[in-house]
């Protein structure tokens, strides 16, 4: 089975959702910080970003989260982050507690489960 992939417009901007064999979604992290004017390495550096990756990797998480490496979590491709769905959930959280946007959270997951 192929990969599916999903673009989303937002601010004119096309954010990338694509989905795996293994129903893994990740979402381009690169296109969600440039929507936002923001860049992910501010986000990835944050003590509580850290720590959520580290918690994603710590016991039956890695199973529950269809993961085996923090590479699954957080990934370079060509020039662009990608994101497990589970962070880039996260880095909608830090754009709303940064005020950049108002989105709540179930129409953030009702996004990420469209390619479901």
């Amino acid at each position: 089975m192929k990969m599916r992939t999903k673009i989303y417009v937002f601010k004119e901007n096309n954010i990338t959702f694509t989905l795996d064999k293994d129903n893994k979604v990740m979402v381009n992290a690169t296109e969600m910080a440039k929507a936002h004017n923001k860049d992910v390495k501010d986000f990835m550096l944050g003590e509580k970003t850290k720590d959520f990756i580290k918690s994603c990797l710590k016991e039956d998480n890695p199973l529950l989260l269809n993961i085996e490496k923090e590479e699954d979590l957080i990934s370079l491709q060509q020039s662009d982050v990608w994101m497990h769905e589970i962070i880039a959930r996260k880095f909608a959280e830090w754009f709303a507690r940064m005020n950049v946007i108002k989105l709540p959270m179930k129409d953030s997951i009702s996004l990420l489960c469209m390619l479901i």
